[in-house]
């Protein structure tokens, strides 16, 4: 890769890297070591490499959980047995995070769609399937239904990135799919060309910090470790970003219900961070996120969309409980073939 979005994770900037995972994501090119933790769930051979998978619970539709930017599946600790009380649900960790083996991509679109179909039907996970994706991993969900429309029947998205959000590119804050591939590259070697003065180092977190120190002990540990063994950066990835994102946005465009009558819960949290450009007020760059999580509510004519109060973007650490009701919600839909229940709340 020889054109890099080049992204430091340290503790003030992890989570703008967890909020705007899309941009700040980066590469792994290490595998697991004699020293590294047990894991919690099952490795499972996808040909040739292992990706981690822990699943509890019993029933369908089965629970799918598709994790952030730099996150892992540990960190849904809260919610994986609230919502092992009434359905089977499986986190996991996508190639290269935590247990997982690096793949020959990271975080690519196609990548990993394809390594979690193959990982549910290695690890004889069968569907259907109620998809939850976090930050990134809200539009990696939306990528994978629209590769396997039959496996899903369901959606949670929680706090979901969206592709026309605006980002900041080499020097330009821009919304991506509306760039060719030409001017995405351009953009990338201008930031190549011109990097920020008094650049933060490349420095992993030695100590918990907010929100996962909500987590057990336990797990904070391991979100610690997990972080440890993507850094030091070696290539953070970009150049496959406005391919990506251009073909999500060419689906969702392609219909005013790309989901039909989908069961599909939007959860933003009430306190967001917004990216801001030059000549945009915060009050404008806040209107804007919500137009968008409003837009992700269109996905589906059968859809709610819930503003969760006091929560920051990990929603599933500040307010577990909200997101167990959202996918109890869309469970209970899916099964009675009903709407659903936006009075509940």
């Amino acid at each position: 890769m020889k054109h890099a979005l080049k992204v430091c994770l340290n503790r003030r900037r992890f989570h703008t890297i967890t909020r705007v995972g899309m941009i700040a994501l980066v590469a792994v090119v290490c595998s697991a070591s004699p020293h590294d933790p047990s894991p919690i769930g099952r490795m499972i051979d996808i040909g040739g490499r292992k990706l981690h998978i822990h699943c509890t619970g019993r029933g369908s539709p089965t629970v799918v959980v598709e994790n952030g930017g730099a996150a892992f599946s540990f960190d849904w600790g809260f919610v994986q047995p609230e919502v092992a009380r009434f359905t089977r649900i499986c986190t996991y960790d996508r190639a290269g995070y935590a247990w997982s083996d690096a793949g020959p991509h990271f975080d690519t679109f196609d990548q990993a769609a394809h390594d979690l179909h193959l990982l549910l039907a290695r690890a004889d996970v069968p569907g259907p399937y109620v998809l939850v994706g976090h930050s990134l991993g809200g539009m990696l969900i939306r990528f994978y239904q629209a590769k396997y429309p039959k496996d899903v029947v369901g959606m949670v998205l929680v706090d979901s990135s969206h592709e026309q959000s605006l980002q900041r590119v080499g020097p330009k804050m821009v919304r991506i799919p509306e760039l060719t591939a030409e001017q995405f590259h351009a953009l990338i070697d201008e930031g190549k060309a011109n990097p920020p003065k008094n650049a933060e180092p490349n420095l992993a977190p030695t100590t918990i910090f907010p929100p996962y120190d909500r987590l057990p002990a336990k797990f904070q540990n391991l979100h610690l470790w997990a972080l440890k063994k993507v850094l030091p950066l070696v290539e953070s990835w970009g150049l496959n970003l406005q391919f990506d994102l251009s073909r999500l946005h060419q689906l969702r465009v392609a219909s005013p219900h790309p989901l039909g009558n989908m069961p599909l819960e939007v959860l933003t949290a009430s306190q967001f961070d917004v990216v801001r450009g030059p000549g945009i007020t915060l009050e404008q760059a806040r209107r804007d996120h919500l137009h968008l999580q409003n837009d992700l509510t269109q996905l589906s004519t059968n859809s709610s969309h819930i503003i969760i109060s006091g929560s920051g973007h990990e929603i599933y650490l500040y307010q577990p409980g909200a997101v167990v009701r959202s996918i109890s919600a869309v469970v209970f839909s899916v099964k009675n073939h009903s709407p659903l229940l936006r009075s509940r709340r």
